[in-house]
């Protein structure tokens, strides 16, 4: 640091003083340091900005990204709408209802039991129809049976009948004609039992059939007591609680 420094000369009498300015170099010296060692500029205050750039840069690249998977996701518009699909659920059959196993609001799967109605009078009426069958297929059997028996007694009126009607025809005629017409008589009565009983057989089949199907239909209607979903979702408008008495078709869920 250079400062200037100040002489003054003794001048004579009548002489003017003069002040005269000399310049004076100084130096400012570390003592404590080594004269070989030089001080180097701070490099922190000039990598700071780079790393700053840096820094700013992987930010924004980091947002955009984010930004452009949002876009991706969402869209931002002013009529959208909801579009899916309600299920009313009903019941196909009257009952009472004992157990509800949902709630308002809940997510279900396609086939989940919602509900269970009462099955007291419908197992009642399965047991019944149940033994109608076995009373009908015993039937069947019974008439089963007459028609073999039928059979056999009219396998041997055509045995005495052909018996007859060959001794009939012989020159000294063994039998009268009489006797031939009573064999014959006897082989048309055996053949109309056979006929009636075979009637009897299909009438009682038929009836097999028919508690066959009423039994089948029993057990349907066993199985909608339970009112399940009909498709994966959620429960909304649920009217339906323990004891309610619905009727086929009435929206419950």
């Amino acid at each position: 640091m250079n400062a200037p420094r100040t002489e003054t000369k003794n001048l004579g009498p009548g002489e003017l003083n003069r002040v005269t300015a000399v310049p004076v170099t100084t130096e400012t010296r570390n003592t404590n340091a080594p004269a070989s060692v030089k001080i180097a500029p701070a490099r922190g205050k000039k990598l700071f900005p780079w790393f700053s750039l840096v820094f700013m840069i992987v930010l924004a690249s980091y947002g955009g990204y984010r930004w452009w998977q949002y876009t991706q996701a969402w869209v931002k518009t002013d009529n959208a709408y909801v579009a899916g699909h309600i299920h009313q659920t009903s019941t196909r059959i009257a009952g009472t209802v004992t157990e509800v196993l949902v709630l308002e609001n809940q997510a279900v799967t396609a086939g989940q039991v919602l509900a269970r109605l009462d099955r007291v009078d419908l197992e009642v009426r399965r047991d019944q129809v149940r033994a109608a069958q076995i009373q009908a297929e015993a039937q069947l059997n019974q008439a089963q049976a007459q028609v073999r028996g039928e059979e056999a007694a009219a396998t041997k009126a055509q045995l005495d009948f052909d018996r007859a009607e060959k001794l009939a025809r012989e020159a000294n005629r063994v039998i009268s004609q009489q006797d031939l017409d009573s064999a014959k008589a006897v082989l048309a009565a055996a053949q109309a039992a056979v006929a009636a009983a075979r009637a009897r057989t299909n009438s009682a089949a038929a009836q097999v059939q028919v508690a066959s199907a009423n039994l089948k239909d029993a057990e349907l209607q066993l199985t909608y007591t339970d009112l399940t979903a009909p498709a994966a979702g959620r429960i909304g408008r649920k009217n339906l609680e323990t004891g309610n008495r619905v009727q086929p078709g009435q929206a419950l869920l």
